[in-house]
């Protein structure tokens, strides 16, 4: 259980510092967390072309940061519709 804790904790750490980095910009919000799914998707796939426990290392942070970035947008889309209403 020791792995799910730190997966835990890592996707809660890589939210925060998407949602913070996405507050400072004033107009576009919701581009940091698509670019940061984009990106960690790019880091799923070099995980599978580079194998062994590296590839397991960046496939671990890979989907922390797809998760969070996920939830990302649908926080920001949710506060920026409730802001248009």
């Amino acid at each position: 259980m020791e792995g799910v804790d730190e997966f835990i904790v890592l996707t809660l750490i890589h939210g925060c510092i998407i949602y913070v980095l996405s507050m400072l910009l004033k107009d576009k919000k919701i581009v940091l967390p698509i670019i940061c799914s984009l990106l960690s998707m790019i880091l799923l796939f070099v995980s599978f072309k580079e194998g062994g426990f590296s590839g397991m290392n960046l496939a671990f942070i890979g989907t922390s940061a797809l998760i969070a970035s996920i939830i990302n947008m649908f926080i920001i889309s949710i506060i920026m519709f409730k802001k248009d209403k």
